[in-house]
């Protein structure tokens, strides 16, 4: 069996069946297949100059990132973070023409710059043949812009619109064009349309969308995931993977017992972790042995309604620090009950030294799916006043009994200082 080492060769000799690849030592996690097919294939461009996945684009991208919900940040998220996410440069209403001059300088003053962008734009292009054509010539022109800083453009297809009926046409002829540039230049692609689409219908499904256009929580889930299982998207150039605690004595790592090694009460609550937020008594706490050291892991009953979270402190903080925060989430949900269980899966609280507000952010997007794993890592700027944090995590809300044990773990929760690099 003949493997092409080259990107933008056909990848019709590469196996469907990884099963040999489905394992990686470090984590007893499945690898993605077109994660696992690049790992065969090898990377693009040089290692240690470009870093991570970005993207530009419109609404379809910008919806849901502020709690981390975005379809680029579960991609990064789901790929075990080999796939590091940059950010997304998308604002909405724009048009491919006016992405490329007001969102693609901002990728070239990237430092260091993307691995790869995907250019997901298109939506806004959709009333006219012309539109559709001066929008597809812009996309020519970005992924030469790109290319010429030995960055990997990625290719995208816009998915329906369930409320313009008559863009049906451009649409397919926007997508057909890019399936076109695809075939010219062997650029990876992120189909949006095939993962959204119902194909009986043609229309997004009810599921993926709140307005016939813009994608729900479970949508952008589904995009990421659909590129991760995808032969399209290989090609991608992998990251890899980001600085996990692999001892319960780590210097480095502000979280204290982030390995949740020790437990002296024997509660099932690792030490420094607290029950907050109201946590039923139905719901057990219980420390499971992981790859390294242990998952904390909180099962809610079906006794009362899935409320509260985890919570640690970080102690001696100083504002106008850059942290890092990474750690791997998992879960196994009743399907009935998964949207709207959680409000976060990971966030903090930055307070001030009399324990008061100073700011807020979320770390990890609530679950889309029944059962997963994910791997978070983020970095935040610590806001002005601020003396500590509060760490919180596994943040049920409330507002779903479970017909059956709702289950969720964290386990390597490392938070790091790295002002001193970036």
């Amino acid at each position: 069996m003949t493997i092409q080492t080259n990107q933008f060769q056909v990848l019709s000799d590469v196996p469907a069946d990884f099963q040999f690849l489905g394992r990686i030592p470090a984590g007893n996690r499945r690898l993605p297949l077109a994660l696992g097919k690049q790992l065969m294939l090898g990377a693009v461009g040089t290692a240690q100059a470009y870093v991570g996945l970005a993207a530009v684009g419109d609404s379809i991208t910008q919806e849901n990132r502020t709690d981390k919900a975005g379809w680029l940040h579960l991609l990064c998220a789901l790929s075990g973070q080999r796939y590091r996410w940059r950010g997304e440069f998308a604002v909405g209403g724009k048009r491919a023409e006016e992405v490329e001059v007001e969102q693609i300088p901002q990728i070239l003053a990237m430092d260091p710059l993307p691995k790869a962008v995907v250019l997901a734009c298109g939506s806004n292009n959709y009333y006219s043949p012309a539109a559709v054509d001066t929008g597809i010539n812009a996309i020519v022109r970005m992924c030469a812009t790109l290319r010429a800083v030995g960055i990997l453009p990625i290719l995208w297809t816009i998915p329906p619109r369930n409320d313009l009926p008559d863009s049906v046409l451009n649409i397919h002829r926007w997508n057909a064009r890019i399936q076109a540039l695809r075939g010219l230049y062997g650029y990876p692609l992120l189909d949006a349309y095939g993962a959204l689409t119902d194909p009986a219908t043609g229309l997004i499904r009810a599921a993926y969308t709140y307005d016939g256009t813009h994608p729900t929580k479970l949508g952008c889930a589904q995009i990421a995931q659909h590129a991760l299982d995808s032969d399209m998207f290989v090609g991608v150039p992998a990251d890899g993977v980001p600085w996990l605690a692999q001892s319960n004595t780590d210097s480095q790592n502000l979280v204290r017992n982030g390995l949740f090694m020790t437990d002296t009460n024997n509660d099932g609550l690792g030490e420094y972790m607290e029950r907050v937020g109201g946590m039923p008594a139905s719901a057990v706490t219980s420390l499971v042995a992981a790859d390294v050291g242990r998952w904390q892991q909180v099962a809610w009953g079906t006794g009362a309604a899935a409320n509260g979270q985890l919570s640690t402190n970080l102690l001696n903080i100083s504002p106008g620090r850059v942290f890092e925060f990474t750690a791997r989430i998992r879960w196994d949900l009743p399907a009935a009950q998964v949207a709207g269980m959680f409000t976060s899966m990971m966030s903090i609280n930055w307070v001030n030294a009399s324990w008061a507000q100073t700011g807020f952010e979320f770390l990890a997007a609530p679950p889309a799916t029944a059962t997963g794993e994910m791997t978070v890592c983020v970095r935040a700027t610590t806001p002005p006043n601020t003396a500590n944090g509060n760490l919180m995590f596994l943040s049920a809300n409330g507002s779903k009994t479970p017909t059956a044990p709702a289950i969720a773990a964290i386990s390597q929760l490392t938070v790091r200082d790295i002002t001193a690099l970036v």
